[in-house]
């Protein structure tokens, strides 16, 4: 069996689209749930739970990021291009056209 979280191996276009939008919805959901009821938690919990509840957000987040880098990695492999641009993830307004092309492009 597969492990998702390992880098070897490729992503055809659909399931490099499925594996996106699934990381991205679960992660969008996860933030605004936190986020609408951030001031009821500060209100009524003490400071050792806010503290697990922000720890557990910043892993969230890691692991949202490292999620994405493999998919991009493995979309990379599957259309024969460099994995050294899985980088360009990083930078603002590109990552977007990044990720479009990365969809759209055909498999070699």
């Amino acid at each position: 069996m597969k492990h998702f979280l390992q880098i070897k191996g490729m992503y055809t276009r659909k399931n490099f689209i499925f594996s996106f939008l699934s990381i991205l919805f679960s992660f969008l959901i996860i933030d605004s749930l936190f986020t609408q009821y951030k001031t009821y938690i500060e209100a009524h919990f003490n400071i050792f739970l806010i503290g697990f509840l922000y720890l557990c957000i910043l892993f969230m987040y890691v692991f949202c990021a490292f999620y994405i880098f493999i998919s991009v990695i493995k979309r990379l492999r599957n259309i024969q291009k460099n994995t050294w641009l899985s980088l360009l993830v990083i930078v603002p307004i590109l990552n977007i056209l990044f990720i479009v092309y990365l969809c759209i492009a055909e498999e070699k």
